[in-house]
């Protein structure tokens, strides 16, 4: 997030307020209110936090018996509301950096520099389509653009299109064979294809090069206990190294 104002930190835990009467009208709705009306409450001196397991201590939770039928929504109808819910969310969110980058590009032109980054920025709050477009329009500028070969293959990875990423990180490795993100994202790949002689061989080459990132990917490290890797690697695997060309010099 770009900024925690509709948020509430309370010792040391961000909450997100929501008025529970308006989830009717989208999450996002819902929220806007709920941190309006706790800012309101503040301005009074009349806010304060109830965690409902705490309150649980004094009041202990009751079961009473009754005949009534809770109707659960149908799976594809959550899943809808869900994904135009995340939508607005995310569009809220960028919708400056996107603009930012779209004035360059119709001051500028289109560039790879630019597009990468548009592209790199989708792909950041999970809008792989949209990344994934500008990221082939790159190589289409620029066919050995390491950033955008290096970031197709990341979202080919989250993808699980693996012989994909395989084949994006294999080009940028033939520019660039001692980039630390094209060693890490080979590692990756050929670790989810089982391919673990290549796997310890591209990861010992990104510990020579980089070991602070090989540290953050240790799931990788072939030389561990099994129990050990398989602790880290539900983690690892939704995080992301994405690659991005230094900007110019103004």
């Amino acid at each position: 997030f770009n900024s925690y104002d509709d948020f509430i930190i309370h010792e040391d835990v961000v909450w997100v307020p929501y008025e529970i009467t308006e989830l009717t009208e989208g999450f996002n709705s819902a929220w806007q209110t709920g941190i309006r009306e706790w800012r309101e409450a503040e301005d009074r001196d009349a806010a304060a936090i109830y965690p409902t397991h705490d309150a649980w201590r004094n009041y202990e939770p009751v079961g009473l018996p009754g005949d009534i039928q809770i109707d659960f929504p149908d799976d594809t109808a959550v899943r809808d509301e869900y994904e135009q819910e995340f939508q607005s969310l995310v569009d809220r969110e960028i919708f400056q950096q996107v603009r930012t980058i779209e004035e360059k590009i119709v001051s500028k032109g289109k560039t790879a520099r630019l597009l990468n980054r548009l592209g790199m920025l989708y792909a950041q709050y999970g809008l792989t389509q949209k990344a994934e477009t500008n990221l082939v329009e790159v190589l289409s500028l620029d066919p050995d653009y390491l950033p955008a070969l290096v970031n197709l293959g990341n979202i080919m990875l989250i993808k699980n299109n693996l012989i994909d990423a395989l084949s994006y990180y294999e080009q940028a490795s033939n520019i660039k064979p001692s980039n630390p993100s094209v060693l890490l994202g080979l590692a990756r790949t050929h670790h989810e294809l089982k391919n673990y002689g290549f796997v310890d061989t591209n990861y010992s080459k990104l510990k020579a090069v980089k070991p602070e990132l090989a540290l953050q990917f240790a799931y990788l490290d072939m030389q561990r206990s099994e129990e050990t890797r398989a602790a880290d690697i539900s983690e690892m695997k939704i995080k992301m190294v994405w690659e991005e060309e230094e900007p110019p010099a103004e």
